[in-house]
C-alpha cells in the first residue's frame, strides 16, 4: 500500500474513532433519584377541662396517653379525683377529657375532753316534698338531699350531679343531665317530667 493511501487510511480511522468517543460522551444521562422525606403525622388535639390547673385545648403526639394530657395541662388540682380516670389509656383526636372534682369529706369531731361532751338533742328536719309534674325540682339549684328524691338518684349520683354542676357550670335544658356520667337515657326518662332548669313561679 502507497504511504499516502496509509495516511489517509489512518487519518479515518482517527476521525471515526473521535467520533465514537464524543458520542458517547454526549449520551443523556439519568436523573439522580431523591427521596422524599416520611410525611409526619399530624398530632391530637385534645381539650382537657374539670379539676386541672390549665384546663384548655391541647396538640399531644401520637401515641400519647391521658397521664401526657393531664401533665400538659399543669396536673391535677388538689380538689380533683382521678380515680375514675383510666391514666394509661391512650388519647384519640378530638377527644375531650374530664377531670371531676372530689366530694367534700364529712368534718369529724375534734377530740374533746370527756366531760366538756354532752348530748346533742336531735334537730327536726324539714320533710322533703318529692318532685312532681306540677311542682318539679330545679337541678341547677337543688341540694344533695333534694337530689336524692328523684327516682334512680343516690347519694353517689347526686354528688355527681353537683360536681358536675360546679365544673360546667349550670344546666342549660334538662337533657343535660344525661352528660353527667352514670345518668343514660332510661335514667332520664323516669326523671324528665319531675326536674326543670328554671324556677317555677
Amino acid at each position: 500500500m502507497k504511504s499516502w493511501q496509509t495516511l489517509i487510511l489512518g487519518i479515518f480511522i482517527g476521525l471515526l474513532a473521535a467520533g465514537l468517543i464524543i458520542l458517547v460522551a454526549s449520551r443523556p444521562r439519568g436523573q439522580p433519584i431523591s427521596l422524599r422525606p416520611a410525611p409526619t403525622a399530624a398530632p391530637l388535639v385534645i381539650y382537657i377541662t374539670g379539676a386541672v390547673k390549665q384546663p384548655g385545648v391541647y396538640n399531644l403526639p401520637t401515641n400519647s396517653r391521658v397521664t401526657d394530657a393531664l401533665s400538659t395541662a399543669g396536673g391535677i388540682t388538689s380538689e380533683g379525683d382521678s380515680t375514675s380516670l383510666n391514666l394509661a389509656a391512650p388519647l384519640h383526636d378530638g377527644e375531650r377529657i374530664w377531670v371531676p372534682a372530689q366530694t367534700t369529706p364529712t368534718p369529724t369531731m375534734p377530740n374533746l375532753p370527756t366531760e366538756t361532751i354532752h348530748p346533742l338533742k336531735p334537730t327536726p328536719t324539714a320533710t322533703l316534698v318529692p318532685p312532681s309534674p306540677d311542682h318539679p325540682l330545679n337541678i341547677n339549684t337543688a341540694t344533695l338531699e333534694e337530689l336524692q328524691t328523684l327516682p334512680g338518684i343516690g347519694a353517689t349520683r347526686a354528688q355527681q350531679i353537683i360536681a358536675f354542676r360546679q365544673t360546667n357550670g349550670l344546666f342549660m335544658a334538662p337533657e343535660d343531665l344525661m352528660k353527667v356520667p352514670g345518668i343514660g337515657a332510661g335514667t332520664f326518662a323516669k326523671l324528665k317530667d319531675l326536674i326543670a332548669v328554671q324556677p317555677q313561679p
